[in-house]
């Protein structure tokens, strides 16, 4: 018997603009997967013309179409602030979700809110990269995340570790947070492409201070020259201003790659390659595998928690210990791949998420 009706908005994110595709993924599968849950009755969508057909929902969920969501601007902030409220008030369910975990911190929700947080990177920048970003869209983002903790009935996360960064800066604020659920991400099968391998090496790039591609730049060109590699390197994504790639023998800079493209390209590398000092999760490490790729990845919190060692986790202070994982990763046998997707897949679906999610809900009425 359908015990929850709910609001959830998607209306603020796009494909063209987004700064996280893990996010906007997220959010899709998580709707996808709350709807579908038999205490969930009515399920109103608040979304924009760029998700047209690219959602798969069950009938339960009626979509209302608000695009002057999807931007930045005034008419963005006037969204964030005060409209969505509104929306969710008019759509007369009893709870508003908002997975990006910013909400109005200029107007009180007229229903039962809850967000979903994917981590507190504005506060790691600001400890250590000040400056980085503008003060305003920093203060802008730590006054919607602090509403979050004073009106949320319940926050979900994706990982432990960003619960204790949230109860952390909640603590600096004097802010007592609702219940922390975390939920993990979900993930499937359907990843894995069933073509050759290449010798080929997948490097994720970012401009972005706290993805660290400074350090992927110096440790891969160290390890192409002493291992004298001559596959190809594929770097997608993009630099910091004034960063260009070496001219090195098959290094190629891909900014910008169709999903199909990238996920073809992940599957035929003997290796994929992400550095990062700061996530709430780190979705690339645990999709390689799935796709039948090795993962060399930063041994961080929220890292070592979703991975749990599998793959070829490294400490950034440390070339030796990259050079080894990366060595390990190219060894890595298909059998071993296939015992690691399978404890993946257990441990992260949203099969699982879902239920923590609605549980958390009805816990909270």
């Amino acid at each position: 018997m359908p015990q929850l009706s709910l609001t959830f908005s998607l209306a603020e994110q796009s494909f063209s603009w987004t700064r996280s595709i893990g996010l906007l993924n997220l959010s899709m599968g998580m709707l996808e997967h709350v709807a579908r849950r038999p205490e969930v009755g009515k399920v109103t969508l608040l979304s924009n013309d760029t998700f047209a057909g690219a959602l798969n929902l069950p009938a339960n969920v009626e979509t209302l179409i608000h695009n002057e969501a999807n931007g930045r601007g005034l008419s963005r902030m006037f969204w964030d602030q005060w409209k969505v409220y509104s929306a969710a008030k008019d759509a007369g369910n009893e709870w508003l979700f908002m997975p990006k975990g910013f909400v109005s911190f200029l107007r009180k929700c007229p229903v039962k809110l809850t967000a979903y947080v994917p981590d507190v990177v504005f506060d790691h920048y600001e400890r250590n990269y000040p400056g980085k970003f503008s003060k305003l869209e920093v203060l802008y983002l730590k006054q919607s995340i602090k509403a979050a903790l004073r009106q949320s009935k319940v926050i979900f996360t994706c990982s432990e570790f960003t619960n204790s960064e949230l109860t952390r800066v909640a603590q600096k604020w004097g802010i007592t947070p609702p219940p922390l659920v975390a939920i993990g991400t979900g993930f499937t099968r359907k990843l894995k492409l069933d073509v050759p391998k290449d010798d080929r090496i997948v490097v994720l790039a970012s401009p972005f201070a706290h993805k660290r591609t400074d350090l992927a730049l110096k440790y891969l060109e160290r390890w192409c020259k002493e291992t004298s590699f001559q596959g190809r390197v594929d770097w997608v994504g993009g630099f910091e201003k004034g960063v260009s790639l070496p001219k090195l023998p098959n290094w190629q800079l891909h900014q910008r790659v169709p999903e199909k493209e990238f996920r073809e390209m992940v599957a035929r590398a003997r290796a994929l390659v992400y550095f990062t000092e700061y996530e709430g999760f780190g979705m690339p490490p645990v999709e390689a595998i799935i796709a039948g790729t090795c993962s060399v990845y930063s041994d961080i919190p929220c890292t070592f928690e979703v991975m749990q060692g599998m793959g070829a986790p490294f400490k950034n202070e440390s070339y030796e210990s990259f050079a080894q994982a990366l060595e390990t990763a190219m060894k890595t046998s298909p059998e071993q791949l296939d015992a690691w997707t399978n404890k993946l897949l257990e441990r992260h679906n949203w099969d699982v998420g879902a239920e923590k999610i609605v549980k958390a809900l009805l816990a909270a009425k």
